[in-house]
C-alpha cells in the first residue's frame, strides 16, 4: 500500500522591511527599527560627510546630527521609497547651516575611501608609487577644501553617490539649473587650485 510522504518544507526566510516599513515603526518609537535604519545608511551617509567635510571628526558629528535629525523629525516623514535621498537632504541641510567656529573648520586629512584602498593597496604599488598616490590624493583634498560649501556638497554627491543632478536638486533642495552651475563652478574651482597646486609643491 502506497503511504504519500510529506516533502520536506523549505523554511521562507524573513522578509527584510524596507525603509519606509522601518520609518513607520520609528514614527511610534521603535529604538530598534531606528537601529537598522542606523546601521544600514550609516556608511553611505559617512562616505558623503567626510568627501565633503575633509575632516574625520566634523564628518562624524555631521552623521550624527543627521541622525538625531531624523529620530526627532520622524512623526513629518512621509513613505515615498525616497528615503535615502530624505536622509542625505538632512545631511546635506546640517552641513550647509553648520556655523564654522575656530574649532570646527574643516581641515585635516580625508580618511581613504573603500575604492582607493581597492586599488592603492600597498601589495600593488611600489614605494614610489605610494608616494606619489598620497601626494595627489593630498592635493585632490585641498583643492576640495577651498570650494565654497555648496559646490563641494555637489560634487561630493555627484562623484561620492553617483547622483543625477536631477537627484542633487532634490537632496540640496535647489534648481537643476542651480546644480549645473555649481558643478561646473566647482570643477573650474577645483581645476584651478589644483594647476596653482601643482606648481607650487
Amino acid at each position: 500500500m502506497f503511504v504519500p510522504t510529506e516533502r520536506p518544507t523549505t523554511a521562507t526566510p524573513p522578509e527584510t522591511p524596507s525603509d519606509d516599513a522601518l520609518m513607520a515603526l520609528v514614527q511610534e518609537g521603535d529604538r530598534v527599527a531606528f537601529a537598522r535604519l542606523v546601521e544600514r545608511h550609516h556608511a553611505r551617509v559617512w562616505a558623503v560627510a567626510w568627501r565633503y567635510a575633509g575632516s574625520a571628526a566634523l564628518a562624524q558629528d555631521l552623521v550624527q546630527d543627521a541622525f538625531l535629525k531624523l529620530w526627532e523629525t520622524a512623526p513629518r516623514y512621509r513613505a515615498d521609497g525616497r528615503f535615502g535621498g530624505y536622509l542625505l537632504r538632512l545631511l546635506v541641510n546640517r552641513a550647509l547651516n553648520l556655523k564654522r567656529s575656530a574649532g570646527r573648520e574643516i581641515t585635516g586629512e580625508i580618511p581613504e575611501s573603500s575604492t582607493e584602498r581597492r586599488f592603492e593597496s600597498p601589495s600593488a604599488m611600489d614605494p614610489e608609487e605610494r608616494l606619489e598616490s598620497a601626494r595627489r590624493r593630498n592635493l585632490v583634498q585641498e583643492a576640495m577644501r577651498s570650494l565654497p560649501d555648496s559646490q563641494r556638497m555637489a560634487l561630493a554627491l555627484r562623484y561620492q553617490e553617483e547622483m543625477s543632478y536631477e537627484e542633487i536638486a532634490r537632496v540640496m533642495e535647489t534648481s537643476v539649473k542651480a546644480v549645473e552651475r555649481l558643478m561646473a563652478r566647482g570643477r573650474e574651482g577645483m581645476r584651478a587650485r589644483l594647476a596653482h597646486l601643482s606648481t607650487s609643491t
